[in-house]
Formats: C-alpha cells, structure tokens, sequence
C-alpha cells in the first residue's frame, strides 16, 4: 500500500510536470510580461 501511494505521488509530480512545461510557460510568460510593464 505505502510502495503503491509513494509511486501514486510520483506520478503525480511527474504528470504535473509535464502539464507544466507545455502550459505554464505560456501563461506565465504573458503574465510576467505585464508585470514587467507596470
């Protein structure tokens, strides 16, 4: 159950990794840009 979870977790992580590199970047790019001009 503890090895099965712990692995669950790091899928997780990895998932939300990926889901980072191809979406947040973006996002994040165009909002600091913003920010960047107040």
């Amino acid at each position: 159950m503890l090895k099965k979870n712990s692995s669950d977790r790091q899928a997780s992580a990895w998932l939300l990794d990926e889901i980072h590199k191809d979406f947040y970047p973006r996002r994040y790019a165009k909002w600091h840009e913003g920010r960047h001009e107040e």
